[in-house]
């Protein structure tokens, strides 16, 4: 999995995710929709989600938690969000072209709670492995994400 630092806006290195015994986990983020197919191919996929709230209210929910935690001075964060809320369309269209479904807050919840419900009734499935290796994204495909 890419790691990467809000602080510089950039992809600064890579991690193995351990899931341990758990029939289920959750990647969230611009990057999460990039592992959908390696997920589904070994057999880890419940779901594949991309909250869509709409560009205003994504802009407004981005920029005030930015700002309380500090990440970037304000005209960044306003040219960002800017360029971020014209875009929105095309990133959640890129995201639903990865496989993950756009849907609101309360219809995500639902789904996820479907999903937990049934991964502790076994679905994963025996043979489904502890640690996974989902390689990273390439360089040209982080170009694209937004930062």
């Amino acid at each position: 999995m890419p790691v990467y630092d809000l602080s510089l806006s950039a992809r600064t290195g890579e991690t193995t995710v351990d899931i341990g015994g758990t029939p289920l986990f959750i990647a969230e983020g611009v990057f999460a929709a990039e592992i959908v197919e390696r997920c589904r191919e070994l057999g880890l996929l419940a779901d594949a989600l991309c909250l869509s709230r709409g560009p205003v209210r994504t802009f407004r929910r981005r920029f005030l938690r930015d700002l309380r935690e500090g990440r970037k001075s304000v005209p960044f964060l306003l040219r960002r969000g800017w360029r971020l809320m014209r875009a929105e369309r095309s990133i959640v269209a890129r995201q639903t072209a990865l496989g993950a479904y756009a849907c609101d807050r309360d219809e995500a919840l639902g789904r996820l709670a479907r999903a937990a419900v049934a991964g502790r009734s076994g679905a994963a499935g025996p043979g489904v492995p502890d640690r996974v290796q989902i390689e990273p994204m390439s360089r040209s495909r982080t170009n694209n994400s937004a930062r």
